[in-house]
């Protein structure tokens, strides 16, 4: 080998390498955010939780845990999906770098390893007590890729959508809690909400995707009832979203204010003509967007806390500290 020849990429470089390919996508938008959601919902003590909130220390301990299990089942969406002839069809406009239009590893390889991990998400899902939410997501990532609910009417494929962003949430909730603590009404009734925001808005990952979703015959929102419909329904409702759910909390107007300037910024974004990759970029802010109103549980447990002299201790320690 010459000085200066780069020595090939050795074998357990090449298996991480594909398999941060795979999931790569759901990173920002499912990987993050969820495990974001599952630890500010956590924090936001009993806004969500009936009874006593777990410690600090234990939601630390559990939050990773519950990446691990998001983890793993986006793995298992990246195999079912890109495996398919019309994802790996999709894929060669919309997404050339995934392993299987780049010649990396091939449909069989995939579905080898779909084999394998199914059963060990299982098991880490009975090993955290989430099985019921994983065989969920189980069961609407087959009806959405292998029985092609996602190349449905936009309806079909927005509700499994929401569907699939529920589970993901309530099964990253549940172990950031941790066994001991229960939700409450006001935690089903904001789950729901959430649900309504996703349907609502979550066409704007249609946005970047028409010309693949073009070729496999898929019936986005931006296909059917064209882009410019899809652009404006999809900014009114993020704007709309962003008054409404800091006042089902009757939070501060701070809150307001986060969650409206963070929409302006998201439909700023998505209102520009049509561009490849102006709307990825839109797809990705919209996940901030997403990951501040996650927050208003929380912000509004901090709000309480403050208003009924919680941190008069604290204030009074630091003000000690800058008097030395």
């Amino acid at each position: 080998m010459k000085h200066n020849e780069q020595a090939p990429p050795s074998v357990v470089a090449t298996y991480v390498r594909n398999l941060y390919l795979i999931t790569k996508s759901d990173h920002a938008t499912i990987l993050y955010p969820g495990t974001y959601f599952a630890f500010v919902s956590a924090l936001s003590g009993p806004i969500l939780v009936s009874g006593s909130a777990p410690p600090l220390a234990s939601i630390l301990i559990n939050v990773p845990k519950a990446l691990l299990w998001l983890y793993f089942n986006v793995l298992i969406i990246g195999l079912s999906n890109q495996r398919l002839p019309s994802a790996v069809l999709e894929d060669k406009e919309n997404n050339p770098w995934r392993n299987i239009p780049a010649g990396r590893m091939t449909s069989e390889q995939y579905r080898r390893l779909l084999l394998a991990v199914v059963p060990l998400a299982l098991g880490v899902a009975w090993y955290l007590g989430v099985v019921s939410e994983t065989a969920m997501l189980i069961i609407l990532n087959y009806m959405y890729n292998d029985m092609e609910g996602a190349d449905e009417h936009f309806v079909i494929r927005n509700l499994f959508n929401v569907l699939g962003y529920f589970h993901f949430e309530i099964g990253a909730l549940r172990i950031a809690y941790g066994p001991q603590a229960a939700l409450n009404t006001t935690a089903y009734i904001w789950l729901v909400m959430i649900g309504a925001v996703m349907f609502s808005t979550i066409s704007v990952q249609d946005l970047k995707d028409q010309k693949g979703d073009k070729l496999r015959g898929r019936k986005s929102l931006p296909l059917v009832l064209g882009d410019l419909f899809t652009r404006w329904t999809v900014v009114l409702f993020v704007l709309l979203w962003s008054m409404l759910c800091p006042f089902f909390f009757q939070a501060a107007w701070w809150a307001y204010v986060g969650t409206l300037a963070v929409g302006i910024w998201v439909a700023a974004t998505v209102i520009q003509p049509a561009d490849v990759a102006k709307d990825k970029l839109a797809f990705k802010r919209w996940s901030v967007w997403v990951m501040t109103l996650y927050s208003l549980p929380f912000t509004k447990n901090l709000y309480l806390l403050y208003t009924h002299g919680a941190f008069d201790g604290l204030s009074a320690a630091f003000s000690n500290v800058l008097a030395l």
